[in-house]
């Protein structure tokens, strides 16, 4: 059981991880809406979902193109 709930975890942390990869695509479309449509709305709600969920896992936000997700490194004198 042990090592199908591992199999799983990592496969959830890949899930999450391409999830959250995924923001660049949505800001880049952003960047080329008009901006009052519905698709304007639609890439804001992807690109915030990626957002809250990067930082509420403690994790970097990609922006720009070929940026990826990572562990935030602690500020140097924070909590670890």
């Amino acid at each position: 059981m042990a090592a199908r709930t591992t199999e799983t975890s990592v496969d959830l942390h890949t899930v999450v991880e391409d999830f959250i990869n995924e923001r660049p695509q949505f800001v880049s479309a952003l960047k080329n809406c008009t901006g009052g449509d519905a698709d304007y709305f639609r890439w804001t709600g992807a690109a915030e979902a990626r957002r809250q969920l990067a930082e509420s896992l403690g994790w970097t936000t990609p922006h720009e193109w070929g940026e990826r997700t990572s562990p935030r490194k602690p500020e140097p004198g924070g909590p670890a």
